[in-house]
């Protein structure tokens, strides 16, 4: 089916060195995936610019990415983890392809994988924060992705990610370090925030497909972007034996609407699969220097076992945490992080400087 899709402006897009992803899969909710995975790498001082993890149906799953310099490392730990190695696929040489900013747009996020799908590209994985969408794919063809990413969004030309020194950073993995780059490894006692914010009465859809119909995917998500279903926010995981699995949170209002145009593309069913928990709150934080450290996500999920609020998703990408939470456990939950977590007082909280979210910037991030 064609369809008339308008180009959409974003601000800017950031590309990531040579990564190793790892997905963990096939334990029921009795092993948190992500929290053991979380532990296992902050325990040897281990970053992962990329984290998420799903809880539902009785199962749990995550998928995490470090750089190749600690391949070798991570691959050693999570073999030698007696859980995690039972349930561990590796995708070597991937990389990050992130979008500035998301706009919290379906349209923006179907074009995303109609582009990738049309351009014969892998998605690896995918999750957003507040302002970033981030897609997983092959690094060998990042700059094909992001050519067949331009045909569908327009990307301003002073943030174009392959001018002469980012295209070798990006390219070969080995970043330069420029006037804003912080390249040492911060590290406080008492992890900072600028507060919690959370948003009530959600619904969770998962949907579950082929991988090869990624474009028909993104095809129905653009086209649900014509409804104000009150999209925050989405994860994704695909595995080695074909299926992929993408969540999308919405206003709870809206999930019927929702759901009746998700098993349809042009009045034709499509057979995917879908599930909905529901209702549900969102509870989402950053920090300064979450792009420094390691850690940040280990100490939210420890506090929250800690005090028996479960996570049914987290997505942890662009220096912030998004946690989706049971019905009225946001308030319960912030409680909990709040032993761990240096929460700013009101006077506080607007008179310090929140780090710049758009652009190409050097910043990192690190959980």
């Amino acid at each position: 089916m064609s369809v008339n899709m308008e180009k959409i402006p974003i601000a800017g897009v950031k590309l990531s060195g040579e990564l190793l992803q790892f997905n963990i899969s096939g334990f029921s909710n009795a092993l948190d995936a992500k929290l053991e995975l979380s532990t296992l790498l902050a325990a040897n001082q281990m970053n992962m610019p990329f984290l998420s993890g799903v809880s539902l149906q009785e199962r749990s799953h995550a998928t995490g990415c470090v750089t190749v310099e600690n391949e070798a490392r991570a691959r050693a730990l999570i073999h030698g983890h007696s859980k995690l190695k039972l349930g561990v696929e590796f995708f070597p040489s991937v990389g990050l392809i992130t979008l500035f900013p998301h706009q919290s747009s379906l349209k923006i996020l179907g074009l995303s994988l109609f582009a990738l799908g049309a351009a014969h590209l892998p998605l690896y994985g995918m999750g957003s924060s507040l302002s970033a969408l981030t897609l997983i794919t092959d690094y060998a063809h990042l700059e094909g992705a992001l050519s067949a990413l331009e045909e569908h969004l327009a990307v301003p030309r002073e943030n174009d990610p392959f001018d002469a020194d980012l295209k070798e950073a990006t390219l070969t993995g080995t970043f330069k370090a420029g006037p804003m780059q912080t390249i040492a490894v911060y590290w406080e006692p008492r992890i900072k925030t600028y507060g919690f914010q959370s948003v009530t009465d959600l619904s969770l859809v998962e949907i579950t497909f082929p991988a090869q119909r990624i474009r028909a995917v993104g095809l129905k998500l653009y086209e649900l972007g014509e409804v104000p279903i009150g999209f925050r926010l989405v994860s994704a995981q695909s595995s080695t034996d074909g299926a992929c699995r993408i969540y999308l949170l919405i206003r709870r209002h809206s999930e019927q609407q929702a759901l009746e145009r998700i098993r349809t593309v042009g009045g034709e069913e499509t057979g995917d699969r879908l599930f909905v928990a529901s209702p549900l709150e969102l509870l989402h934080f950053q920090g300064p220097h979450y792009g420094d450290r390691y850690g940040i996500a280990e100490a939210a999920f420890k506090a929250l076992a800690f005090g028996s609020v479960p996570v049914l998703l987290a997505a942890c990408s662009q220096s912030c945490v998004c946690l989706v939470l049971p019905e009225s456990r946001a308030r319960e939950a912030e409680m909990c992080l709040s032993e761990v977590f240096e929460v700013p007082t009101r006077k506080a909280r607007f008179s310090e400087k929140r780090p710049q979210t758009l652009g190409r910037g050097n910043e990192r991030q690190n959980f």
